[in-house]
């Protein structure tokens, strides 16, 4: 048998040995899991906030802003509600984060406030005040733009230009509606993205590749919990010390190909992926990074059991430093010592390839290093 044979034995042997482990079988199942529930609780309506919209008068303008409202997709729910006390009452109770209340006859309280810039005609309850609810007032003024910018130019054209008898308001509304203007005033371009609209992606889908992946690191840490488990109990007694690295690194990747795979799978059929070509090789990439990673801890942790107890804040610091719900940009030196964080970039940025090439570089340096002094104190002189 040759050396490239065995080895392939070898590999296939400590992946089956994984297979056999029902701790990482249930790990594996947990990735197309999430992935389920969360597109089952995406068919409902879904948001990280919800707004309870409601009139005192309803009329036609009211309708066009709340269908602008409720058309669009975005990380905002709304319902929509005959009575204005039952909103208030609503986020009284919690059912609501925010109210927003349509005053009285709209148009005409609009033109009002335009003309007198005194009385407010929209009214926003809520029960305090943070930055998602100063954000979402954004989306309201954006709603009602449409009909605030025609009040603003029909109130200037009526004091200034032309009296409300000779020109009726029907010829004003025509020809305000014949002016040139574009329908986006905001063109978004991401630099080196491969994403051709990023205005399509579903941002409560967007953390789930961050988890997955960091399901992939789990399932990683898992192998080399493995790996250290078989060292200790002597089943690499007759293995030189100087080349346990190889199985270690073999244990590490045989978990994270297997995890790898079936994230990749998972997210091709959720449709949450952005292709399978495209997201070939960041995997693969990915897949050696973590192993390389998962190698080096075997060698710095030597013990199961304090791997085993380290892997929760691991998987803790990963989850807040890699850019999946946010990108602390303080913290980014720290960021960088971690897989994940080139794998989230480079699949939707292929120049952060190279810098997972770059890590991995370094991490399998690193990997020879401390093996190397990790020889010397077993009495074994050379490297691997």
């Amino acid at each position: 048998m040759t050396k490239l044979n065995k080895a392939f034995v070898w590999f296939l042997m400590l992946t089956k040995r994984l297979l056999l482990q029902w701790g990482f079988v249930v790990l594996l199942c947990s990735i197309p899991i999430i992935v389920s529930l969360t597109n089952i609780a995406m068919k409902e309506d879904s948001g990280i906030m919800h707004v309870a919209l409601s009139y005192e008068q309803k009329d036609e303008a009211v309708d066009q802003v709340i269908s602008r409202l409720t058309s669009e997709d975005g990380v905002m729910r709304f319902s929509v509600l005959d009575d204005p006390e039952m909103a208030r009452r609503g986020v009284k109770e919690h059912k609501y984060d925010a109210a927003w209340i349509f005053s009285g006859d709209y148009k005409k309280n609009l033109d009002y406030y335009i003309g007198t810039d005194e009385k407010a005609f929209i009214t926003v309850i809520q029960r305090e005040e943070n930055i998602p609810l100063q954000i979402s007032r954004e989306k309201l003024f954006a709603a009602i733009y449409t009909d605030f910018s025609y009040s603003v130019y029909k109130n200037f054209m009526y004091k200034e230009i032309v009296s409300e008898n000779a020109v009726p308001e029907s010829e004003l509304k025509n020809t305000y509606d014949r002016m040139p203007r574009s329908r986006d005033i905001i063109r978004i371009e991401k630099l080196d993205s491969n994403v051709e609209n990023p205005e399509t992606i579903n941002y409560l889908n967007v953390p789930i590749r961050g988890i997955l992946s960091l399901l992939v690191v789990l399932c990683t840490l898992a192998g080399a919990m493995y790996f250290l488990k078989d060292t200790k109990e002597g089943k690499f007694d007759w293995m030189p010390y100087k080349r346990r690295a190889i199985p270690a690194w073999a244990s590490c990747f045989s978990a994270a190909l297997l995890s790898g795979i079936i994230m990749l799978i998972t997210l091709q059929v959720s449709g949450i992926g952005t292709g399978v070509l495209n997201e070939l090789l960041p995997t693969f990439l990915f897949l050696i990074a973590v192993s390389g990673f998962g190698t080096l801890l075997c060698f710095i942790v030597r013990s199961p059991g304090r791997l085993g107890a380290l892997i929760p804040g691991i998987i803790i610091v990963m989850l807040v430093l890699s850019p999946i719900f946010f990108n602390l940009k303080v913290l980014a030196p720290i960021s960088r010592m971690l897989p994940t964080y080139y794998y989230l970039y480079s699949v939707y940025n292929h120049t952060y390839l190279i810098y997972t090439c770059i890590y991995c570089a370094v991490v399998y340096g690193l990997v020879i290093i401390v093996n190397y002094f990790a020889s010397n104190l077993k009495g074994n002189k050379s490297i691997i």
